[in-house]
């Protein structure tokens, strides 16, 4: 942890300027060629320049990056690709987010250090310029070894302090209106999702979360919004997601105080930064009750459930197959009696279609194999190829089965559905993980 003497001396450099060492872009920060100057157009000696006059805006203002570094030799620096990724990232907030940045000059600065250090920090101060506009900035002492996730969830938070200040200004009619700032989990959503990857792979894991039974109840989910734990990282990104994403299509009934962006329907998200906007604390009941329709803890858990249901049984990616999209597949590869007043031969309920070929001459095993193939193939839709291929073969085998085929051709088709259902399986480990 930084000593509280290093953060204020890491402050101070906000101020601070001069002749820098030669540095590069590192992987990470966006490509920003065009800022380099025409060969031959480099000065030949090295001139300290105010960081003042080395500074670049966006074009709405809200985006600003100065830079200690003096000429450097590749006549790019980090400057430019800092100021890049910062304003690509807030176009992007913009547009996930649904929330249209009021204007208001600077809302974000960003001061590019100099150093070589290995320091990976990002030094976050917030103030009110003399406008009485908040003013988030943020400072790089050693941009090379900068931590860029880190990096985008501050812009995040930067971008939701700044809309909530200047909405509670604009129905204030003046300026520094009281407001509150969002959970650091919901910053650290918002930059996840964000992000088409990160999106992805937090809606897999709290799919895989929930079939594993892994997920807390409803009302406890919260609790466990960490950014600091892998698991709590996913849950944040998902649970933003889906709050992004669930519309209010009748806000009146549901006591929606709040933001309304123009021509857009109305989130759970923009309902909550509104509530913030208006100076109300973020509340978890409020957000529960927002996501699921419903009051009472144990039906927001049923709607969570079914939400998680309809999510599992979704295609996340076209024409892809994800490990829990396997799994799903294969939790379905049992047959049932066709009534529930009967039973197989045996006994049983339910029937593996290993041990169907034991019980092949069982007629309800037969009917039942009937019935199943009639809707396995319809299960894969949307799905990768070799998912869809490990289902048309068992397919094969349950109208084999339904048929009467004998055990021994049984065996071989049932070996062949496995063999191809466990390279599907395989396959999607290798694109997705576990």
């Amino acid at each position: 942890m930084k000593t509280a003497a290093f953060i204020f001396a890491t402050i101070a450099a906000f101020a601070t300027f001069g002749d820098g060492p030669v540095v590069h872009v590192p992987k990470g920060w966006a490509d920003v060629s065009e800022f380099a100057p025409p060969s031959g157009e480099r000065r030949a000696t090295a001139t300290v320049v105010p960081p003042s006059l080395q500074s670049l805006s966006s074009r709405d203002n809200f985006v600003e990056v100065f830079s200690d570094e003096i000429d450097p030799a590749d006549g790019i620096g980090f400057k430019g690709p800092v100021f890049k990724s910062a304003v690509d990232a807030v176009e992007r907030l913009s547009s996930v987010s649904g929330l249209e940045m009021p204007r208001g000059g600077a809302g974000l600065v960003i001061h590019v250090g100099k150093g070589t250090n290995e320091d990976a920090s990002v030094v976050c101060r917030v103030e009110r310029n003399s406008s009485r506009r908040v003013v988030t900035r943020l400072y790089l002492p050693s941009p090379a070894f900068s931590d860029l996730d880190l990096f985008d969830r501050q812009i995040a938070a930067a971008y939701l302090r700044a809309w909530a200040s200047r909405t509670a200004e604009a129905a204030a009619g003046s300026g520094a209106a009281p407001f509150k700032e969002p959970p650091e989990w919901v910053a650290h959503g918002l930059s996840r999702a964000a992000n088409e990857t990160f999106a992805l792979f937090d809606r897999l894991d709290a799919v895989a979360f929930w079939q594993g039974g892994e997920m807390p109840f409803f009302k406890d989910v919260q609790a466990e919004l960490d950014p600091a734990t892998d698991r709590g990282s996913s849950l944040c990104g998902f649970m933003v997601k889906w709050m992004l994403e669930h519309k209010l299509k009748n806000t009146a009934e549901k006591g929606a105080v709040a933001s309304k962006p123009k021509g857009k329907t109305p989130t759970a998200f923009t309902e909550m930064m509104g509530r913030l906007a208006k100076n109300e604390e973020w509340s978890q009941s409020a957000m529960n009750e927002l996501l699921t329709g419903e009051t009472d803890p144990h039906k927001q858990d049923e709607a969570f459930d079914v939400h998680m249901w309809k999510l599992m049984h979704a295609v996340l990616v076209p024409g892809q197959s994800t490990p829990e999209d396997v799994k799903t597949f294969a939790s379905r590869l049992l047959l049932y009696p066709p009534f529930f007043d009967i039973s197989f031969r045996d006994g049983r309920k339910a029937c593996p279609f290993r041990l169907a070929i034991r019980n092949a001459t069982d007629p309800v095993v037969r009917i039942s194999a009937y019935m199943k193939q009639r809707t396995l193939e319809l299960t894969v839709i949307g799905r990768g190829e070799k998912l869809v291929k490990a289902a048309e073969s068992h397919v094969r085998f349950l109208r084999a089965l339904a048929r009467g085929e004998d055990k021994d051709a049984l065996t071989e088709k049932l070996d062949e559905a496995e063999a191809l259902l466990g390279a599907a399986y395989t396959e999607a480990v290798e694109r997705f993980g576990t």
